[in-house]
C-alpha cells in the first residue's frame, strides 16, 4: 500500500510552473504545442522525481471536498469519503474506510 498526503494548499503553483515551463519549452521550439497533453504535464511534474499515479482511495479531511492537488486524471477510477473534519478523525473511522473500499466492486466502465 502506498500512501500520499495532499493538502488544499498543494498542486496550484506545481500546475503553474509545469505549464509555464512548457511553454517556454515550445517557444523555443523544443517541444510542439500540439503534443502537450496530459502525459507531458504529468512528465514535467515528474521533474522533481515523485510520480502521481492514479489513486485508488481518497480520503477527504475537510468539509470543502477539495482534491487538494491531485489532478483530475489522477481521480478517474478513486473512491472519495468524506471523513469530515482532520482533528475529529478516530482510529474506527479510518477502520471503516477501508473496508468500504475494500468492499467496492469498482467495474471501471464494465
Amino acid at each position: 500500500m502506498k500512501l500520499g498526503v495532499v493538502s488544499p494548499q498543494g498542486g496550484r503553483s506545481e500546475l503553474v510552473d509545469a505549464a509555464r515551463s512548457l511553454c517556454v519549452r515550445a517557444q523555443a521550439g523544443r517541444v510542439s504545442p500540439r503534443s502537450i497533453d496530459e502525459g507531458a504535464v504529468d512528465r514535467q511534474l515528474d521533474v522533481d522525481g515523485v510520480q502521481r499515479p492514479e489513486v485508488g482511495l481518497v480520503l477527504q479531511y475537510c468539509h470543502e471536498g477539495l482534491l487538494g492537488g491531485l489532478l483530475p486524471w489522477h481521480t478517474r477510477i478513486a473512491h472519495f469519503v468524506h471523513m469530515g473534519r482532520l482533528r475529529h478523525a478516530t482510529e474506527p473511522a479510518l477502520h471503516r474506510a477501508l473496508h468500504e473500499y475494500v468492499s467496492l466492486n469498482q467495474r471501471h466502465g464494465r
